[in-house]
């Protein structure tokens, strides 16, 4: 059974969790906008790219937008240098992932 110490540091770690939530959300704006429009009115695929951390949360991004009818693949951005670049057709879109926070997004 967990000892109070542990509830507690679980309960600090959900209450900053909660703020990072809060401000990520804050950071929403325009071009958040600008890339659902350009998804939603995309007539081919859309690519998501990362490497490391980056490209795991490119994989989950990809599957939940096939999960709502999108088509989405993922593109290792090293295996895209080496022949895998072959995925891409006109009208596709990327989306690439990156730690740095950097806006990298769209690529079309």
């Amino acid at each position: 059974m967990p000892d109070k110490n542990t509830c507690n540091i679980g309960q600090k770690v959900l209450h900053i969790e909660g703020k990072a939530l809060i401000a990520a959300a804050d950071r929403l704006g325009d071009s958040m906008d600008r890339a659902a429009d350009i998804i939603l009115n995309s007539q081919g695929k859309v690519i998501l790219a990362g490497l490391g951390k980056s490209g795991h949360i490119a994989q989950k991004i990809a599957a939940t937008l096939r999960s709502v009818g999108c088509c989405a693949v993922f593109l290792h951005a090293t295996e895209a240098v080496h022949g895998d670049l072959g995925i891409y057709q006109p009208g596709d879109i990327t989306v690439m992932l990156s730690k740095s926070g950097t806006v990298s997004f769209p690529v079309t």
